[in-house]
C-alpha cells in the first residue's frame, strides 16, 4: 500500500524546472461520416478518408486534436478514435463527448494523448439561433506534481462559425463569438486558453475576429501566433497562412476556388502569450500544414509542392478542402510562480481503496474545506462541505463507484490539494 505526503509546497523547489512539448493540431473534416447530397458515400467515402487522415495524424503525432464537421453520429467519432488515432503503434488517445445541443448534422470533437494529458470537463455554449455547438474542453497535464496540487490546465475553445458572405452570416458569426466570450466572463476562470476552429472569417475587421483579439478582458482576449492580422481573402500578403481551399475544381463535394482564404485558427489568449501560467507557444511552430506559400488561388499539389512528403500531401488533398493547422507550446512548470501564494493541504491517504478513503488531515487552521471526488470525464461523483481544524480524519465513501482513477479536490480559502485515487473492488 502507498501513503502520499503533501507538505507544504514553496515554489522555488528545484523539480519545478521540468518541461514538456505538446503539439496541438486542428482540422475540418469536411462531412466526415455524414453524406449529403453534395458529400456522398461515392466522393467523401470514410473507409478512404480514414486511410488519409491515419496518414495525416501519424505525421504529425498532435497531443491535442480538436475537429469540426465530424458526424452528430458517435459512432463514426469513435470510428476515429479506434482507426485514426490508437492506430500505427499508439493505443493511449481517448476522446471527449459531443452534446450537440444545437442538433446540428456536423459537429466538434476533441482528441487527446492520455499519456500526457486528462479532460477534467467539457462545456457548451449555445447560439440563440442554434446553429451550431461551441465547446470548450478543460484537460489537465498528468506530470510528477499532480498529487503535490500542481495542475497546469489547458483550456480549448473549439468553434464552427456560421458560413457565409451575406451580413446575416457575419451577425451570426458575431453572436455567436459574443456568446462564447459572454459565456467566460461569468463561468471561466484565469488560465491557458486556446480559441480554435473554422471560422470562416474573411479578414480581421470582421465583428466577430474583433470580439476575439480586441476583447476588453486580457484574460480572454486572444492572439494570433503568428500575428498575421490583415484582409486574407484572396490576398498574396496572406497566400502562406491561408488554409482553404484545396482544391481548385468546383461541383463535388470539396469547395474550389484555390487556395485564398484564412478560415482555420488557434489561437492563444494573453497568458499563453505572456507565459504567466506555465505554457507558452514555441515560437516558429504554428503552420498551415502543406501550405508553401505559393498556391495562391491554386492547388495544393498543383505546380509541385516541396513542404511534406508527397504522400502526406496527397492525403491532405484528397482527406479536406482545409488544411489543418498545427502549433507546438511549451510546457514550462518554472513559469508564472512569483505571484502564487497558496499553500497546499498536508494530507495523507492510502492508494488503492476499496470501500472507503481515508484522509489525514495535518494541522489545519480552522477552516471551511470542501471536499470532492470526480470521474476523469470530469463528473462529480462526491462533494461535502467541511469544517476542519487541527488533526482531522474524514472519510470519504467509496463502495459505490466503478473501479478506475479519480480525482481528489479539496480547497479553501487559503489552501488547495488535488490528487489522484485509484478504487478498485
Amino acid at each position: 500500500m502507498r501513503i502520499i505526503t503533501i507538505v507544504l509546497l514553496f515554489f522555488s523547489i528545484s523539480f519545478l524546472s521540468a518541461q514538456d512539448t505538446l503539439r496541438v493540431m486542428h482540422y475540418n473534416l469536411l462531412y466526415y461520416g455524414e453524406s449529403t447530397g453534395f458529400c456522398n458515400w461515392n466522393n467523401n467515402n470514410p473507409d478512404q478518408k480514414d486511410a488519409w487522415l491515419r496518414t495525416v495524424v501519424s505525421y504529425v503525432k498532435p497531443d491535442i486534436f480538436t475537429v469540426n464537421e465530424i458526424s452528430r453520429q458517435s459512432t463514426y467519432q469513435q470510428r476515429i478514435l479506434s482507426e485514426v488515432m490508437n492506430q500505427t503503434g499508439y493505443a493511449f488517445f481517448e476522446m471527449a463527448q459531443s452534446p450537440n445541443y444545437s442538433d446540428s448534422r456536423i459537429v466538434n470533437q476533441l482528441y487527446f494523448n492520455s499519456e500526457k494529458l486528462e479532460l477534467h470537463s467539457q462545456s457548451v455554449t449555445v447560439h440563440q439561433d442554434s446553429i451550431r455547438d461551441i465547446d470548450i474542453y478543460s484537460l489537465y497535464y498528468l506530470n510528477d506534481q499532480l498529487l503535490e496540487g500542481d495542475t497546469i490546465f489547458i483550456h480549448c475553445i473549439v468553434a464552427h462559425l456560421k458560413a457565409g458572405t451575406s451580413s446575416s452570416d457575419k451577425i451570426d458569426r458575431k453572436n455567436m463569438t459574443q456568446n462564447v466570450l459572454d459565456y467566460l466572463e461569468s463561468n471561466g476562470r484565469s488560465g491557458n486558453y486556446f480559441f480554435m476552429g473554422d471560422f470562416n472569417v474573411y479578414d480581421a475587421a470582421e465583428d466577430a475576429f474583433q470580439l476575439m483579439i480586441s476583447n476588453n478582458d486580457p484574460v480572454f482576449r486572444f492572439y494570433d501566433p503568428v500575428d498575421e492580422i490583415g484582409d486574407w481573402h484572396e490576398s498574396p500578403s496572406f497566400r502562406h497562412v491561408h488554409t482553404q481551399s484545396t482544391h481548385v475544381s468546383t461541383g463535388y463535394c470539396h469547395s474550389g476556388g484555390g487556395m485564398d482564404d484564412r478560415f482555420d485558427f488557434i489561437l492563444m489568449n494573453e497568458i499563453v502569450n505572456s507565459q504567466d501560467d506555465k505554457i507558452y507557444y514555441l515560437e516558429g511552430t504554428y503552420r498551415a500544414l502543406g501550405q508553401d506559400g505559393s498556391r495562391l488561388n491554386g492547388s495544393l499539389i498543383d505546380p509541385p509542392n516541396t513542404s511534406l512528403p508527397a504522400y502526406v500531401l496527397d492525403a491532405l488533398y484528397n482527406m479536406s478542402d482545409h488544411l489543418p493547422v498545427v502549433m507546438d507550446v511549451v510546457v514550462d512548470e518554472s513559469l508564472g510562480t512569483d505571484d502564487i501564494g497558496y499553500l497546499i493541504f498536508d494530507i495523507r491517504y492510502a492508494n488503492p481503496v476499496k470501500d472507503e478513503l481515508k484522509l489525514y488531515f495535518s494541522q489545519i487552521s480552522a477552516e471551511e474545506v470542501m471536499i470532492s471526488l470526480h470521474s476523469t470525464s470530469g463528473a462529480v461523483v462526491y462533494q461535502e462541505q467541511c469544517y476542519l481544524s487541527g488533526n482531522t480524519t474524514l472519510s470519504v465513501p467509496t463502495n459505490d463507484l466503478p473501479s478506475g482513477m479519480y480525482i481528489l479536490y479539496c480547497k479553501s480559502e487559503r489552501h488547495s490539494f488535488v490528487g489522484k485515487v485509484i478504487v478498485i473492488h
